[in-house]
């Protein structure tokens, strides 16, 4: 599994975000438990997949993981009726948020971090939720 608190790490320290958080914070951030910043993007790191492949031994055995995480953004703007007046940030997001983190590799793996799927997750009055995913793979003897 990937270390997210890593993650969490490098996305706090680079400045595009008003909020950085995790699964949990993201949860509560949907429900509306906690509020997001006005005029900001927040980021949540939310574990994805880990998908063992063969292993490469059996004494011992060494196997590599392919994992993945996302990161969920919400771009809130007060007074955007729609959530449409943040669709237009979303490309300069989506650079801004690759350059951080493609190419990067996460204490503990293999490989640095790739681009995976990304996708608008939900539009909500004056919020949108923007969801990248990131892949890399790590290799041990016990994993």
């Amino acid at each position: 599994m990937i270390d997210h608190a890593a993650v969490i790490a490098r996305l706090t320290g680079c400045g595009l975000f008003r909020k950085v958080g995790g699964a949990v914070e993201g949860a509560a951030a949907i429900d509306g438990k906690t509020p997001l910043p006005d005029g900001g993007i927040s980021a949540f790191v939310i574990p994805m997949t880990d998908t063992p492949e063969a292993p490469i031994s059996y004494d011992p055995v060494v196997q590599t993981v392919a994992s993945s995480f996302g990161v969920l953004c919400a771009l809130k703007r007060a007074g955007d009726a729609t959530g449409a007046g943040a669709l237009d940030p979303l490309k300069t997001l989506s650079d801004g948020l690759a350059g951080v983190l493609v190419g990067w590799t996460v204490p503990g793996t293999l490989l640095p971090l790739i681009l995976g799927p990304a996708r608008l997750m939900d539009l909500q009055p004056g919020i949108v939720w923007w969801l990248a995913e990131f892949e890399t793979k790590s290799c041990g003897a016990d994993l």
